[in-house]
């Protein structure tokens, strides 16, 4: 998988937020520029090089400059995301989408949005050096090896991440039986199906701290925690800080 060159600075346009719009929708267009869409909620939609492709929480779409491309929300299901433009040179074999499994490429995007609004002489180097960071991430995504079984079941556990996810539950999903899934599942990720539950809770409790202003106490039960000392417990041993931590350094102020 090709890399950017080192030398190829790349360099931010905007960075802007689509939130809860049922009836979202973009006409066949091109851009001058280069884009990332990350999907934070919802379902959406895309059509590009005559194939259609939909996108859950975790999928980082990749409009390249000069590619036609369409995008809307399913009604029923609106989509959330954020997004960037930029100028860079991008090698010309990377994938059109990637699944953003670890949230890295989520946590990044977040801070450039977060960033959008300061004045200070260091927020556009810090932008630049996230998005220069985002861009390595996608590198690596794209040269991964994928286990379509742990994607398919990621995706699973993504679209039901309020509801009780035992392993009874993902072993009859992937129909496997719970030992072969186990084995099958530490192969591909070096986790278990159920830590992978949890780190994907975590990611995503994360992801609405960061871009949402929800409280605690409706953050947890949306990601499928008891309450919100379990939801602080967990995400001091994920990130080593309280969730009231994370919010703080990146507040969310509006456009």
């Amino acid at each position: 998988m090709s890399k950017i060159a080192e030398k190829d600075e790349p360099r931010l346009l905007t960075v802007g937020r689509i939130v809860n719009q049922p009836r979202w929708r973009l006409a066949a267009t091109t851009h001058p520029h280069h884009e990332l869409i990350v999907v934070l909620g919802g379902t959406m939609r895309v059509t590009m090089a005559g194939r259609t492709l939909r996108g859950r929480a975790g999928t980082v779409f990749l409009y390249a400059q000069g590619v036609v491309h369409a995008e809307w929300s399913e009604p029923a299901d609106p989509v959330e995301t954020l997004f960037v433009a930029f100028t860079a040179s991008l090698p010309a074999d990377w994938p059109d989408h990637v699944d953003d499994a670890e949230g890295r490429m989520r946590t990044l995007i977040a801070w450039i949005y977060g960033e959008r609004s300061a004045y200070a002489p260091q927020a556009g180097a810090a932008q630049g050096a996230f998005l220069a960071a985002m861009l390595k991430e996608y590198a690596r995504l794209a040269a991964g090896r994928h286990d379509a079984l742990v994607d398919r079941l990621r995706t699973f556990v993504r679209e039901r991440l309020a509801e009780s996810l035992t392993l009874d539950r993902l072993a009859a999903h992937a129909n496997l039986s719970k030992y072969h899934l186990i084995r099958r599942y530490c192969e591909s990720t070096g986790r278990t199906p159920m830590e992978d539950v949890r780190l994907i809770r975590l990611d995503h409790a994360r992801d609405l701290l960061l871009t949402t202003d929800l409280p605690l106490k409706e953050i947890a039960p949306a990601v499928g925690l008891r309450d919100v000392f379990q939801l602080s417990r967990l995400f001091r041993r994920r990130f080593g800080a309280p969730p009231s931590a994370m919010r703080q350094r990146v507040p969310l102020r509006d456009r």
